[in-house]
């Protein structure tokens, strides 16, 4: 409405009075708007929040699985005075190695959860939930192992006292569905934390853990002999 139109209309007691309203209503207009937006803005964050909260609290839950497979048969080992250590097949730095930079490569999962960063590419949730199947599969083929193992069977390295040789449950598909199981979480890791560098502890991971793969296999040939010729003839190395 033109000022020179509302004394006409209304007066010129109320064209004031209508002008001493405006005055004074705009600025509490412009606090309402910024108001409502910072509520907007607030509310938005909220929900990112939560989002990346749910994320993380899969994330921690499939790895708890993972430590407590692994962790646990080695406390009841201890308990019970078992030999948890066995004959390392390759170089102790390169085994440690490899260990090292696999878990490094699972840590960084939930550091690109909670951060946000350490990606080449815009946050997609395709990425992440293909990361999650990987993990979920991983996590248990692992622990399907180790049940199948038996907890008094399990070590780090080749078992030099009598064992016997797997064949059964998850076995009777892989022959090493431990390693395949970590393969996948590693794959999975890959895919979410999408980052060179993160790229190269998983490539090193993978071979480093075939190595012990290789090396394991003429153990066992030399333990199990036929048994195991026609074990590895019938079942694969990984899938």
């Amino acid at each position: 409405m033109h000022e020179a139109m509302i004394p006409g209309l209304f007066g010129l007691q109320e064209a004031q009075d209508f002008h001493i309203i405006s005055a004074i209503g705009w600025p509490f207009s412009k606090v309402r708007t910024v108001a409502l937006r910072t509520f907007a803005n607030c509310e938005a964050k909220n929900n990112k929040g939560d989002r990346i909260m749910e994320k993380g609290i899969i994330v921690a839950a499939l790895f708890a699985v993972f430590l407590i497979a692994a962790i646990l048969p080695r406390i009841l080992q201890k308990r019970k005075k078992v030999e948890t250590v066995g004959c390392i097949g390759i170089d102790k730095k390169i085994f440690f190695l490899g260990k090292l930079t696999l878990f490094t490569s699972f840590a960084l999962i939930l550091v690109r959860v909670f951060s946000g960063r350490l990606s080449l590419f815009e946050e997609k949730d395709l990425f992440f939930w293909g990361c999650v199947a990987f993990l979920t599969i991983g996590v248990t083929l692992f622990t399907l192992a180790i049940m199948r193992l038996g907890t008094f069977s399990l070590r780090v390295g080749l078992a030099q006292e009598d064992t016997a040789l797997r064949t059964t449950g998850v076995y009777s598909f892989s022959r090493n569905p431990m390693l395949l199981g970590l393969y996948l979480m590693a794959l999975g890791s890959a895919l979410y934390v999408q980052c060179p560098i993160n790229w190269i502890l998983v490539i090193i991971a993978v071979t480093v853990h075939h190595k012990i793969i290789l090396a394991e296999e003429v153990f066992l040939q030399s333990r199990f002999g036929e048994q195991w010729i026609r074990y590895r003839q019938n079942v694969p190395r990984y899938l």
